[in-house]
């Protein structure tokens, strides 16, 4: 039996406080990397944080890299 994705519940979850300002930390580090000119928009690699956010990581350079898309 195929899967069914629940877009209200999902909807409902992506809206709750904590995922927002984990959304924000994710957007800022994006916004760090591009504006130091090592990414650029439709660039096809993602920021990543070597230690979540939501474990205690930081933005902080030695805590990002940068991943292909694929990785």
């Amino acid at each position: 039996m195929a899967y069914t994705r629940k877009y209200k519940e999902e909807a409902k979850y992506h809206a709750t406080e904590v995922q927002k300002k984990a959304r924000n930390v994710r957007n800022q580090a994006r916004r760090q990397k591009i504006a130091a000119g090592k990414l650029r928009k439709g660039d096809p690699r993602d920021v990543h944080h070597k230690v979540s956010p939501m474990r205690g990581g930081t933005n902080a350079p030695g805590n990002i890299a940068l991943l292909h898309r694929s990785a």
